[in-house]
């Protein structure tokens, strides 16, 4: 953006994209089952600082399933989001380990954070409440750099983020392909644990209906319920079902954007995905000549 608007003679608008791009916890397998996992990752990771910072601002932050484009679609930001906006790296490690240690997880060492934007000394020999352990070196696949820089990069430092929590999760990078293959299979739903994508959507955004549906599950059906809500040996929630089921009873467009907008609520609160960002798209033209009468 910076370089094209620095051409003379040339003006640059720009405008959100209407997709969504986004990373999946498999709620099949421990630690992405627990909430408190969840909110905690979600605590951590400064989408703000990568976008700015890093990606030089061609991506608009998502806290949730709409992007801006779909205003009157938006749920406001709530839950642990909005507790954790603004907060220095220092201060979201610190929540994200009281959110840990709030619903029960142990640790040898809970390590310590130095200030700054230094990274934390990792905790060690973390549990979870039922002293279950984290598998070693969990993978979270992202489409490469080649493909999208913007879910390359961000996987890196996601799971950057992640390890300072003490998990051992390495970024993986790799074919737009193998990803799609392997999270939408059913006879390979179980072995993975995060995952990026994204999401172009309509002018009806429909789209929480498919992610979490039940009825969408991928080890039964291969449908987009990847991360396996409300489905047998998945995170179990059945109100946020029941707001699924209604959603797509809806009559009218303003029943279906109230439905939305608590279903955006509830999404807050459990970090069903993570959402991340929806691209910035940049339309360029030259500059017209005024010309004055004299």
């Amino acid at each position: 953006y910076e370089k094209l608007s620095r051409i003379q003679g040339v003006e640059v608008a720009s405008k959100f994209s209407n997709g969504m791009r986004y990373m999946a916890f498999n709620t099949r397998l421990f630690p992405g089952s627990d909430k408190a996992f969840r909110q905690a990752v979600g605590c951590i990771v400064d989408k703000e600082f990568v976008i700015n910072n890093v990606l030089q601002g061609v991506a608009i932050n998502m806290d949730g399933q709409m992007p801006a484009a779909l205003t009157a679609w938006v749920a406001p930001v709530t839950g642990v989001l909005a507790d954790c906006d603004g907060l220095s790296a220092e201060d979201r490690w610190n929540k994200s380990i009281g959110i840990l240690q709030d619903a029960g997880w142990t640790a040898a060492d809970w390590g310590s954070h130095p200030g700054g934007n230094e990274r934390a000394v990792a905790p060690t020999g973390v549990k979870g409440p039922n002293g279950e352990s984290a598998p070693d070196n969990m993978l979270l696949y992202a489409p490469g750099p080649g493909f999208d820089p913007i879910r390359s990069t961000f996987s890196l430092f996601i799971a950057d983020y992640m390890q300072q929590l003490g998990f051992d999760v390495v970024a993986r990078p790799t074919g737009f392909g193998v990803i799609v293959d392997l999270v939408f299979t059913a006879e390979t739903c179980r072995d993975w644990h995060f995952y990026m994508l994204g999401w172009g959507l309509g002018t009806f955004p429909d789209h929480p209906a498919l992610f979490f549906d039940s009825a969408q599950d991928t080890c039964t059906v291969e449908g987009y319920n990847t991360p396996g809500y409300n489905t047998e040996g998945g995170y179990q929630n059945p109100a946020f079902e029941q707001l699924i089921s209604e959603f797509k009873l809806a009559k009218t467009v303003s029943e279906a954007q109230r439905i939305s907008k608590e279903i955006g609520r509830a999404h807050a609160e459990l970090q069903s995905h993570s959402d991340l960002v929806c691209r910035l798209l940049l339309e360029k033209k030259k500059k017209r000549e005024k010309k004055i009468k004299i």
